[in-house]
């Protein structure tokens, strides 16, 4: 006696398709467009093909989805290296500050060096002239 095929109730197996689709197990869903495409009844079949449609929208948004996603992790690595950046700057304007500074401390300790030996050496001939006059008084006899 030959087997009798098993009938399957296609509310049955839309039913199950779209749990399954609903956990995330998206590996059935060609099965959904073969039932869209199958002998089931007319409004089972519309059901199937409104809900494949559904899933080909959900897949196109999900894609979306994961595009914005990669967009933004970029955007938040271009950030932290903006950041870095800005950091750098911050350290290299201070370091330029503090460099300015000490160009003008040693500018003016160059400047009063420059003073003080100018006077050094004003104060140097002043005694030599001295010692030479005082030199020559103390050779020359008083009359």
């Amino acid at each position: 006696m030959p087997i009798a095929p098993v009938e399957v109730d296609p509310t049955a197996v839309l039913v199950e398709l779209c749990e399954a689709l609903a956990r995330g197990d998206f590996d059935q869903a060609n099965k959904l467009f073969d039932l869209a495409g199958s002998d089931a009844s007319a409004p089972v079949a519309r059901l199937a093909e409104a809900f494949g449609m559904m899933l080909v929208r959900v897949e196109a948004r999900e894609m979306h989805l994961h595009q914005v996603i990669d967009e933004l992790r970029e955007s938040k690595r271009q950030l932290e290296e903006a950041q870095v950046v800005r950091e750098w700057n911050r350290r290299l304007r201070r370091e330029i500050a503090e460099r300015k500074r000490v160009e003008k401390q040693l500018r003016d300790s160059t400047r009063e060096l420059e003073i003080a030996k100018a006077q050094a050496e004003d104060a140097s001939k002043a005694k030599a002239a001295f010692l030479a006059t005082m030199s020559h008084e103390i050779r020359t006899p008083m009359n």
